[in-house]
């Protein structure tokens, strides 16, 4: 008996210290929670307050002569006033359950209800625990195991402002301005403007997650209305939906429209399901396609500002970065030849695996192209760059080598900093090698000082923590690698190079982070595998043409101009006859296309 009472107390401490070290790692985290919280405890004070309720009714719900489901006591004295001669005592029993309500129980409930004095704090007490339940239910849905991903503290204070706004307008709308009609109060909702910028800035799973939360909260703010709950859920879907694939600025025209068709749909939906009158519904139906529309064009406006003041990757922001007109990506072009080109590919290769996981494309295409402009500054060291051959490392220490070598991280990162890129595109540049042991230096080291420390030989950055920074980093790693096979490697080649590659970045622990899975890592090969065969393929050679490696220059005519070479054959007479090389040329290029055909079946031989 001790022994079970001692196990479960020390299940309790455990938890409690499970529970104190969470709050630790995310205090920031844990105070946006709170101060959505307790701003909308305040919002729902305010709204309490306001609001002509008696006993967490509305007076609209009492009549006279109606009988009483519960009795009614005067909390506090009301005295009588010129608007209102009827005056309530302390503790008075205003109604009765089970018997009638009179004309001046009615008059007394009705000054009860418009009295500032009087506050329905049963109400506000069930609200406090509403909110604290939907506070629970907004962790659970921006947790990891939900979104996929650790939650920023930025775009969780995106979705709590937003959140506090279509609280805060409902609320108003109900108390305030008494919009007691649940149709027209769909007017009023900007719940389609504000999942376009969190759909748009942060992701659909996100503004799914925040469509369900600002949803709750409605239905809470409305006084528990069914319809705008209902209402919201179906255009915010809906809106999600509508931005999932958008890539220009000009698309949301359309996606204002759509968005004012789906209002209006819903909200004649739910006029029918209600069986509701459609006499005079034509102002709600206006009202309704006009928030649409304007909620995107709203969106759009406001989409710069926030993306610049949060510094996040929207997919119009990296699409105006995936313009390689920009100054540094000229600069690179210029300077660093071999590292442009060496990143266009790792781009096209990044891109094609992240659309195969399911990742996002745009995001590590965009990536890749920045990854290496810490290059920029010393190109000459690095083995892209080096046209004529001659390899800058074989005259000075391995030491040097590797901190030149590895400083290219740190400067991409301060370049990408200045050019303020969004902190995604940074993090992939800051990981793209994580923490590796830079080998070809390493074990040039080792050959003079056995005793070498191979920290001093690597990577300081932290390792891949997000699938698309893994994408990169593998993309970068086959790129460079997979030029040592040769002009034309085979298929098997391939598989076997892009196999080893991988598996050797798994032994080195960089992809413990990244949350790939063996499935996504299959499928990553697969894309770099087709990628790299279709780019390393064998070519049919033109009739006549000779290969660099040759330096063999074709004869030239007097002018300067390739001539038609004559080429003597035995007729079948046995006489001589001249020929221009096309009759030759096309016996050529049929021999070519046999061994052409021939390698392919081999391959295919292979791949089986």
């Amino acid at each position: 008996m001790k022994n079970s009472k001692t196990n479960s107390e020390k299940k309790i401490q455990k938890g409690f210290k499970g529970m104190g070290i969470y709050l630790r790692k995310n205090k920031l985290v844990v105070l946006i929670f709170g101060i959505t919280f307790a701003l909308s405890c305040f919002v729902s004070f305010i709204r309490i307050a306001s609001s002509t309720t008696i006993a967490s009714k509305s007076i609209s719900e009492y009549e006279i002569g109606q009988i009483a489901d519960e009795t009614i006591v005067a909390e506090r004295a009301l005295a009588a006033t010129a608007e209102n001669p009827v005056s309530v005592e302390k503790d008075e029993q205003i109604i009765r359950k089970g018997f009638p309500v009179t004309k001046e129980q009615y008059e007394k409930l009705q000054k009860m209800a418009n009295s500032p004095a009087y506050i329905d704090y049963s109400s506000f007490v069930y609200s406090v625990i509403y909110l604290l339940l939907l506070t629970a239910l907004a962790v659970f849905l921006f947790a990891k195991a939900s979104l996929g991903y650790v939650i920023s503290a930025k775009e969780l204070g995106m979705d709590c402002v937003c959140f506090l706004l279509i609280y805060t307008i409902v609320s108003v709308s109900v108390s305030i301005l008494d919009v007691s009609s649940q149709f027209s109060l769909a007017v009023f909702l900007p719940s389609s403007f504000c999942v376009f910028l969190i759909a748009i800035i942060f992701g659909h799973r996100t503004a799914i997650n925040f469509s369900i939360i600002a949803a709750f909260g409605v239905f809470n703010a409305s006084g528990y209305m069914v319809m705008p709950f209902l209402y919201l859920l179906g255009t915010s879907l809906v809106s999600v939906r509508l931005v999932y694939q958008v890539k220009r600025r000009t698309q949301m025209v359309w996606v204002s429209l759509g968005q004012a068709f789906a209002n209006m749909f819903f909200l004649l939906m739910f006029k029918l399901i209600f069986h509701l009158s459609m006499e005079g519904s034509h102002i709600a139906f206006l009202g309704v396609a006009f928030n649409g529309f304007i909620s995107a064009i709203l969106a759009l406006g406001f989409l710069t500002p926030i993306e610049l003041a949060l510094n996040t990757a929207s997919v119009f922001r990296l699409m105006d970065l995936s313009d390689q007109n920009t100054p540094i990506l000229k600069k690179m072009l210029e300077v660093a030849t071999g590292t442009y080109n060496h990143s266009i590919m790792v781009a096209a290769l990044a891109e094609s695996a992240c659309e195969k996981i399911g990742a996002n494309a745009l995001l590590a295409r965009v990536s890749s192209y920045y990854h290496d402009i810490g290059k920029i500054d010393n190109p000459e060291y690095f083995t892209e760059n080096q046209l004529d051959g001659e390899n800058i490392h074989n005259d000075i220490n391995p030491s040097l080598s590797v901190s030149i070598i590895k400083s290219h991280v740190r400067r991409g990162v301060e370049k990408a900093k200045e050019l303020n890129l969004p902190e995604p595109v940074i993090r992939i540049i800051s990981e793209h090698h994580g923490n590796q042991v830079i080998e070809w230096f390493y074990a040039k080291a080792k050959e003079k000082d056995p005793n070498v420390d191979p920290a001093d030989y690597s990577y300081t950055e932290n390792p891949p923590s997000t699938r698309e920074s893994a994408v990169v980093m593998l993309a970068d790693t086959v790129e460079a690698a997979c030029k040592s096979l040769g002009k034309n490697p085979s298929y098997s080649a391939l598989d076997n190079k892009i196999s080893d590659l991988i598996n050797a970045k798994i032994s080195a622990k960089q992809m413990d982070n990244c949350g790939l899975t063996f499935q996504d890592l299959r499928r990553i090969h697969d894309a770099f595998q087709q990628f790299l065969a279709g780019y390393y393929h064998s070519r049919v050679k033109y009739p006549g043409q000779v290969d660099a490696e040759d330096n063999v220059q074709a004869p030239l005519g007097p002018a300067n101009n390739p001539q038609p070479q004559q080429t003597k054959v035995p007729s079948p007479k046995g006489q001589l006859s001249v020929l221009t090389a096309s009759a030759t040329d096309r016996k050529t290029e049929k021999k070519l296309e046999k061994k052409t055909e021939k390698r392919q079946k081999k391959e295919d031989r292979e791949k089986k």
